[in-house]
């Protein structure tokens, strides 16, 4: 993958910290974090660390990452927590043009906590 930093993103909203160089992504939601308000993580935080991580897979090979097109399909069926570590996964799925989609996984403790395949469009 490639380096975080090179997403256009920046705090609070960039919410990829490291790359292991594996493909494998970490993504950790404070323990004060605003969005959550004393329950969960909000979905959308989630789907947005996704994205960025669906970007940095895409941008892996050719340097430049994407903007987000379209959420085709996303599902968080546990309750992702204010301090929860998660690890994020990708696979580029196909690539159209300067479209790709990716499907990203979320995993809490080695076990599924969202999922989601998306569309980026590469950017210049």
């Amino acid at each position: 993958m490639n380096e975080p930093a090179r997403l256009p993103h920046a705090f609070p909203f960039r919410f990829i910290p490291r790359d292991d160089g594996e493909g494998v992504l970490q993504f950790s939601s404070s323990a004060d974090d605003a969005a959550s308000r004393g329950g969960p993580v909000p979905s959308w935080v989630v789907l947005e660390a996704m994205t960025q991580a669906g970007g940095l897979l895409a941008a892996s090979g050719q340097g430049r990452g994407g903007v987000l097109v379209q959420v085709a399909r996303f599902r968080s069926p546990r309750p992702i927590w204010p301090g929860d570590s998660l690890e994020l996964a990708g696979t580029l799925v196909k690539r159209m043009g300067s479209l790709f989609q990716v499907r990203v996984t979320a995993r809490l403790g080695g076990r599924l906590a969202a999922r989601g395949l998306f569309t980026l469009r590469e950017t210049p």
